[in-house]
């Protein structure tokens, strides 16, 4: 989307992903959306696709997404892969983990905003693990 826009998404994407979105719904399914890159201009879009999960890239305000999409869609993501998941501090994953907490909501989900890189250190996963699991919702 980063690289299409608003209108060539609501154009040439937006009708097939609905009908994708509407059939796997159709068999019971739950659907998890991600699209990469800055989705913030079509949030209001990816709202009427009713996804159950819309995955979050790091470079998307996930406290609005978490308010565009709440009622209709969990919120995932948005944790920086590399920068905070890859190359990050302990320090700095379990800041970046409560700042999310902070600005969702208790039906979204704090995770890698996309692929997590291969030889990404398990320290650094149970790092967010322990942290979510110290700062759930209550």
């Amino acid at each position: 989307v980063s690289l299409l826009g608003p209108e060539f998404y609501r154009k040439y994407a937006l009708p097939y992903e609905m009908k994708l979105i509407h059939a796997i719904h159709s068999f019971g399914a739950i659907v998890k959306l991600h699209i990469c890159g800055n989705v913030s201009p079509i949030l209001e879009d990816m709202k009427t696709l009713r996804a159950d999960i819309v995955d979050i890239d790091s470079m998307v305000d996930i406290a609005k997404a978490s308010e565009v999409l709440h009622g209709v869609s969990s919120v995932n993501g948005n944790l920086h892969p590399v920068e905070i998941l890859y190359s990050g501090t302990p320090e700095l994953i379990k800041k970046k983990v409560i700042e999310c907490i902070a600005k969702t909501n208790e039906f979204s989900m704090i995770s890698a905003g996309c692929e997590v890189p291969k030889d990404t250190p398990e320290k650094n996963l149970l790092v967010v693990h322990s942290t979510l699991k110290e700062y759930t919702f209550k």
